[in-house]
């Protein structure tokens, strides 16, 4: 098929290129021998553009820039063959642009066959694509549709004669004008992220697949006029070119526009009224026409709803929607309740009224629907309340139990350790075996100690020494605690972006929290998992708190503690916060962790919630009041390593406890035998004159007696004969002015605090105490108030 062709020769073998000129020069090719060439007079060997190019490997690296550069400019089909060594592989080649290859020696004769049957296929394929231009051109200017061909760069490069009647414009007056000049333009920011997104660069985050092939737009005509149009686009991939088809809608709209116009005329009791209303047909139940009202309760538009059949929306058993369609076509005004499925696929309970109606010789049923979800939903919150109140009022008699049974216990428990310590710290008190024995003693009354702690605070008895702190903060001093305590199988994660979160609450009691929290979490963990802490803030709203009656609105600070353990069940989720439910096995466990927990953070003004499911892990959330952000913060000495519920307290080693002065005097009033002996023999071992009364009267009687006033004050709270200890002492500052006083109590509801929270100035000493913090805290007390 020779016919003038040119093909570039660059072989390093002169006599293959002379073989090879020679032969196709007598096929009818024009051969350019690239390597004989004079460059200094054409610069560019490849200018005028080659047919073919034949080359080798020596020469191919130097060709390669051009030869991408022509396939680049020019996507007609340009054949490239490339001679190589016997063993040279040919994979890199075809890599790099080359087309195809031929081995050497070479075969001139099968290089010109090669070359013929190439150029005859590019050949074939340039007059088809004319052909199909051609056929394209014919189409485009004689559809009935107004259609524009738009270019990568939104610049209009074709228009057919019907765009002339729905724009106004002649076509010469669109080419080589932007299409973004005959948008309206409310239209123009959404054809605009249209436009982009088709060529994926869309600053709106649309994709390509998300813009629709066929949507409504305006446009402006010649005239000014804004005309409603259907515009259909298609883009071309290589050239990036839209072919858009243009439909003038306006008409149609209009006639809609008038349509509904009359219809709200007519119809407007029924379309516009406030209640739900459907027409629907007895005999298919399916939806004849709804209105409005409809529409937006049900989710579904108009359109939709017409003609749906009402087992779409009913979520009744078939029987009970048969017997109440029964019910309104006999004529009975009795309300049917119904449960429905919304669009969303949310279901909701509602009251139907029915009556049959004749209309265009057709008998329909006119239901008016009231949605009672709310009222539902209200009387399965009164039942959610009256349990609540159940539960509420079984763990307040509980706590209450638990509480008396703690107070004396804690008189009892005081006597023993402070007793163990006083051996203790007499080395010659006893053998060594019995040292061991009380050493035991001791320990096992720290235990119970333990004990009662817990108790107390379940049942929110303890008396809070609240200061203003950030949960932030306290994770991030208690996280190396954590870690060593839960050992290398949980990997800890602290996560404190709330700022700030400040509450307001006994430090020392929300540590105690955090760590029942991880034993808890690192038990439901046997082969280990992750345990997460941190904090956020959150506004309650009168509508949540609604939901959950424990809660107040306001802003709270937020901890939240989530594990990947075993998670709980139904039922175990009910009991977690009972006092000594556990599910772990006898001896391993008191069943007070959870239960102290929540004690702490109810008696704090907070409130908690759990979330857990079997194999999913457990997630508590503690909501604390927050404290103002302005709000002074106090930066506490929290214990080093403070000592979960579940653990026992570690061992303190027994100290003497001197006096540093032998001349003040102590006027201790406590009720308990026992405890009144240790107490005073611990104070006077330490050089301190005592006296003691058994009751507020008495010792009112020795104020009375002219004795000399003592220099501290050191009494139960709860004390017989009907004076507590806060009033004896507020009679004997009338006595004694300014006389220092230290409470003991081992049971909070006194009258020392107010929810939980001791009054400020108050010296307080929480039974159970060692003879150590009893005369530390004289010590102190005396050393603030400057008594000499």
């Amino acid at each position: 098929m020779a016919g003038g062709q040119r093909i570039a020769i660059s072989l390093r073998e002169p006599r293959e290129t002379r073989l090879l000129v020679a032969h196709l020069q007598e096929s009818g090719f024009v051969p350019v021998d690239l390597v004989s060439a004079d460059l200094s007079l054409n610069p560019s060997p490849l200018e005028p553009a080659p047919d073919a190019i034949v080359c080798d490997s020596a020469t191919a690296a130097v060709l390669r820039p051009l030869v991408l550069g022509l396939k680049a400019s020019d996507p007609a089909f340009l054949p490239t063959l490339v001679v190589l060594e016997p063993e040279e592989p040919e994979g890199s080649w075809l890599a790099d642009g080359f087309d195809y290859f031929l081995r050497r020696p070479l075969d001139v004769t099968l290089t010109k066959t090669l070359l013929d049957a190439l150029l005859r296929v590019r050949d074939r394929s340039e007059r088809w694509a004319q052909t199909e231009e051609a056929r394209f051109c014919t189409l485009f200017e004689t559809t009935g549709t107004a259609t524009i061909v738009i270019e990568a760069d939104g610049i209009i490069s074709m228009v057919n004669p019907e765009c002339a009647r729905v724009t106004g414009y002649a076509p010469e007056e669109l080419i080589g004008t932007p299409w973004t000049r005959y948008v309206a333009p409310e239209s123009l920011a959404m054809m605009h992220a249209y436009h982009q997104a088709r060529r994926g660069g869309s600053a709106s985050g649309l994709q390509p697949t998300d813009v629709p092939e066929q949507y409504e737009t305006r446009l402006i005509n010649k005239a000014g006029e804004v005309r409603d149009v259907m515009l259909r686009v298609r883009t071309t991939p290589t050239r990036g070119q839209s072919v858009v088809s243009i439909l003038d809608v306006t008409q149609y709209r209009q006639a809609a526009t008038e349509l509904e116009a009359r219809e709200r005329l007519f119809r407007s009791l029924f379309d516009d009224h406030a209640a739900v209303k459907l027409l629907i047909d007895p005999q298919t139940l399916r939806i004849v026409d709804a209105n409005y009202a409809a529409a937006n309760f049900y989710g579904w538009s108009r359109d939709d709803l017409i003609g749906k059949p009402m087992d779409d929306i009913s979520v009744s058993p078939p029987a009970v929607v048969r017997q109440a369609r029964e019910a309104m076509l006999s004529g009975s005004r009795k309300g049917h309740e119904l449960i429905h499925r919304k669009a969303d696929g949310t279901e909701c309970t509602v009251e139907v009224f029915g009556s049959p109606i004749e209309t265009r010789g057709q008998t329909l049923l006119y239901a008016i629907i009231h949605d009672i979800s709310e009222r539902k939903r209200a009387e399965a919150h009164k039942l959610e309340l009256e349990r609540q109140l159940a539960q509420s009022t079984k763990m307040e008699a509980i706590g209450r139990l638990a509480g008396g049974i703690a107070h004396d216990l804690n008189n009892m428990l005081t006597t023993v350790i402070g007793c163990s310590e006083l051996i203790l710290a007499d080395e010659n008190s006893c053998t060594e075996v019995a040292r061991k024995d009380v050493e035991a003693i001791r320990e096992a009354a720290n235990r119970a100690a333990s004990l009662t702690g817990q108790i107390l605070a379940f049942a929110r008895q303890q008396s809070l020494r609240p200061q203003v702190f950030s949960l932030g903060d306290v994770l991030r001093r208690l996280q190396p605690l954590l870690c060593r305590m839960l050992g290398e199988d949980v990997e800890v994660i602290i996560s404190t972006k709330a700022d700030p979160d400040l509450v307001e609450a006994d430090v020392h009691q929300i540590e105690q929290v955090i760590m029942n929290l991880a034993v808890n979490a690192r038990d439901a963990m046997p082969k280990g998992g992750r345990l997460s802490l941190g904090t956020s803030n959150v506004r309650l709203t009168d509508a949540y708190c609604n939901l959950h009656p424990e809660t107040t609105p306001g802003d709270y600070a937020v901890l939240c503690c989530s594990d990947t353990g075993v998670g709980m069940d139904e039922y175990t989720l009910s009991r977690i916060f009972e006092p000594f439910f556990t599910t772990k096995p006898p001896g391993q466990g008191t069943g007070l962790g959870l239960s102290t927990v929540y004690g702490i953070v109810r008696q704090s003004g907070g409130s908690i919630t759990v979330y857990s499911e079997p194999g999913r892990g457990t997630s508590f959330k503690i909501y604390l009041p927050q404290a103002a952000a302005n709000a002074a913060t106090d930066s506490p000495e929290p214990a080093d390593q403070p000592v979960p519920a579940s653990e026992p307290e570690q061992e303190v080693s027994p100290r003497a406890w001197p006096a540093t002065r032998a001349y003040e005097t102590i006027l201790v009033v406590e009720d308990e035998p026992a405890l009144r002996t240790l107490i005073t023999r611990v104070l006077q071992s330490a050089g301190y004159n005592v006296a003691t009364a058994v009751t507020a009267e008495e010792a009112l009687a020795f104020a009375t007696k002219s004795a000399p006033a003592p220099h501290l004050l050191l009494t139960d709270v709860i004390l017989p004969g009907g004076l507590r200890g806060d009033e004896l002492a507020a009679r004997l500052e009338f006595i004694w002015p300014g006389l220092p006083v230290i409470y003991m109590s081992g049971y909070a509801r006194d009258h020392l605090t107010t929810g939980g929270r001791l009054a400020p100035g108050i010296e307080y000493l929480e039974k159970p105490f060692t003879p150590e913090a009893l005369t530390a805290t004289v010590r102190r007390v005396l050393d603030a108030r400057g008594v000499t």
